[in-house]
């Protein structure tokens, strides 16, 4: 908006008027970089939980966070935000058709989640075979969903 105001009328009260509110935006949106900064016990939990999934048999879901199945050397999967996107109707709806047939398939050999919720198959076909512990606030994000990966599921005999 200041900037088309800018271009209407170029009058440097305007200019003046118009930088005043960015500047006062500017200034209270700075960031704290110590709240988004990772502990020293953010790391440790992480270091853990990566070299956790390094031995868990493939392939290897964790769609909440799938960068941290690249990091432990392993294939990535979907994110859960483009499967809740798609879960909606519209051409790319057979996916999620796909994801339940191969959940009921046992497709993966370990699924790693932030709750025991996620689509129905899971626990017809999958068992929870151990839990993530961490250490207070250890390892939750700075910013966003506060979510992190405690439930590791293998396929149900």
């Amino acid at each position: 908006g200041a900037h088309a105001l800018r271009r209407r009328w170029s009058h440097p009260l305007l200019v003046l008027a118009t930088s005043v509110p960015i500047a006062g935006q500017v200034y209270a949106g700075r960031w704290a970089l110590e709240r988004v900064v990772p502990t020293d016990a953010d790391r440790a939990a992480g270091d853990a939980l990566i070299e956790r999934l390094r031995a868990v048999p493939e392939p290897l879901l964790i769609p909440h966070a799938p960068w941290y199945a690249v990091m432990a050397g392993k294939e990535p999967g979907f994110h859960l935000i483009a499967l809740w996107d798609i879960d909606h109707g519209g051409r790319l709806a057979p996916f999620v058709d796909e994801l339940d047939a191969a959940l009921a398939d046992q497709h993966w050999q370990t699924i790693v989640l932030p709750s025991r919720r996620f689509r129905p198959p899971l626990l017809d076909a999958y068992q929870q075979v151990d839990t993530v512990r961490y250490t207070g606030r250890a390892f939750y994000p700075k910013t966003g969903w506060q979510v992190r990966p405690r439930f590791i599921y293998a396929p149900k005999p």
